[in-house]
């Protein structure tokens, strides 16, 4: 399995979270957010490198397309 950076680990955590409690995942603006960044332009590197790694799917020009698609390990 690919290993994650702590912050590609801190995006998907979010994603995760989001999804188990509203049903649906986070937009690119509330992960920035909830991360404190003043910028989407690092998250969305982070969504392409979760994607490639296996641990998201995302459907292009559609909002909030985010799937976890592998469970990840857990947290030490």
């Amino acid at each position: 399995m690919k290993e994650l950076t702590k912050r590609q680990n801190e995006v998907l955590d979010i994603i995760e979270r989001a999804v188990r409690t509203k049903g649906y995942p986070p937009s690119m603006r509330e992960i920035t957010a909830h991360l404190g960044l003043a910028s989407a332009a690092g998250i969305h590197k982070h969504i392409k490198a979760l994607v490639r790694k296996g641990f998201l799917a995302k459907e292009d020009y559609l909002s909030r397309s985010l799937r976890v698609v592998r469970d990840t390990p857990a947290a030490d």
